[in-house]
């Protein structure tokens, strides 16, 4: 093919040498991109500005969706982490604490001997009347052991661990206690009412809760 002026900036790929030409007007021109680090042979071309401004805006817009799939890989491979409150299996959940009802009848001093084996565990302190009744539903409406009682030499009701209590929910008549002598009745059994009540601490069995802290968990959030 013959170059001339109608045909300028023509490509023309030569099979023998696999080389590109491209006419400049005139002859035929050994082709190379254009580069701003490449010294060109003087018999070289490269295409005409318009042509070399569509290029370029091509080559950009690779680069942009490469870099756009770059980011978009490194959002699904790095997942964003929380942490979650959880409960040993066969734990329940209620306001950031684990709580277990243990069915096998005990004494209330039993119970919360059993109570201690866990971790940070001890009997249940009830602190509010929506507690109250899920305990109830914990404990399918069972009478169970709560931890409040009063010590032998007083009639203060407290937990162990020395807390006092912020919510009773006492059946009408109760707590008794004699003013002097035996001091026997002074643990707290919760009733199917939900109402509670004070028991002999020695000789009375019944169902307990337990509770314990939760533990921290770190899951990752997969998008």
């Amino acid at each position: 093919m013959e170059c001339n002026q109608y045909i300028y900036g023509l490509l023309h790929f030569e099979a023998y040498s696999q080389n590109l030409y491209q006419c400049d007007g005139e002859k035929w021109l050994r082709w190379y991109p254009k580069t701003s680090s490449t010294q060109k042979n003087p018999e070289t071309f490269s295409l005409d500005p318009l042509l070399d401004h569509d290029i370029s805006e091509k080559e950009n817009t690779e680069d942009s969706a490469v870099d756009e799939f770059t980011s978009k890989e490194e959002e699904t491979t790095t997942h964003p982490s929380f942490e979650m409150d959880i409960c040993m299996k066969g734990w329940q959940i209620f306001t950031g604490k684990c709580y277990k009802w243990h069915r096998p009848s005990a004494t209330w001093e039993k119970a919360a001997e059993m109570c201690k084996t866990y971790q940070s565990g001890q009997l249940v302190m009830v602190e509010s009347i929506e507690h109250n009744d899920w305990l109830l539903q914990l404990a399918r409406n069972k009478p169970f052991w709560i931890g409040l009682h009063a010590k032998e030499e007083t009639n203060n009701w407290n937990y162990l661990e020395h807390n006092d209590a912020s919510f009773v929910n006492w059946k009408k008549g109760f707590p008794r206690l004699p003013t002097s002598g035996d001091m026997k009745h002074r643990c707290v059994l919760v009733r199917g009412s939900g109402l509670w009540i004070n028991k002999n601490c020695e000789t009375h069995e019944h169902s307990y809760i337990c509770s314990m802290p939760t533990f921290v968990k770190d899951e990752h959030m997969a998008n």
